[in-house]
């Protein structure tokens, strides 16, 4: 059924867009691969941004709020 769906979104320029961001996380069967031996380490640029003033906000429910209402603001979300 997911793999018929891309097929569908795919098909439709309209819709090919709002799949754009999970198509290279698809394997040749259309299946989602998300399994990947990169680990990222962001030490060094969060130390870096740090000494500049700037530090990530704590992830808590009004950011994750704040982040979806932003989302469905630019119509990326319904």
């Amino acid at each position: 059924n997911f793999a018929q769906k891309i097929d569908e979104f795919l098909q439709d320029d309209k819709l090919k867009n709002s799949i754009s961001g999970i198509i290279p996380d698809l394997d040749s069967n259309k299946n989602l691969n998300l399994i990947s031996n990169v680990l990222p380490d962001a030490t060094f640029s969060t130390k870096y941004l740090k000494t500049l003033g700037f530090e990530w906000p704590i992830i808590d429910s009004d950011y994750i709020t704040k982040y979806i209402d932003y989302f469905k603001k630019i119509g990326y979300l319904e």
